[in-house]
């Protein structure tokens, strides 16, 4: 079964960050599987990482499951020293993040390439 998201290293020039694209809404019926996805990507990186970056282009209306899922990805990856970033979040959906008080912690930014510029500036 397909988790929704895709994985892949956004520049070679910057391997301590990845970009995790889902591919499916963020709600109750993938909320796990995205929740181990984002762990994997973590855990199985060649190199330590330092930043994750979630462009949320087909995240349309996260439900309280879908959030509670982020937030717990957002805690995890605080515990392992990995900063968090989103990218092409919809006003719509910000809007929603924001009310489950999830955007705290986060950068966000416009585009996947912004994103990944500003987590890796320091590197």
């Amino acid at each position: 079964m397909s988790s929704g998201c895709s994985d892949r290293t956004v520049l070679d020039a910057r391997p301590r960050c990845r970009r995790r694209t889902t591919r499916a809404p963020l709600f109750f019926a993938n909320a796990s599987s995205f929740s181990d996805a984002a762990r994997t990507a973590v855990e199985h990186a060649a190199t330590p990482m330092h930043h994750l970056v979630l462009a949320c282009e087909a995240i349309t209306d996260p439900d309280v499951t879908g959030a509670e899922a982020l937030g717990a990805v957002q805690g995890w990856l605080g515990e392992h020293d990995v900063t968090f970033s989103i990218s092409r979040v919809r006003p719509n959906v910000r809007r929603r993040l924001d009310r489950f008080d999830l955007l705290g912690n986060a950068t966000i930014c416009d585009t996947n390439r912004a994103a990944v510029a500003s987590v890796t500036r320091s590197d």
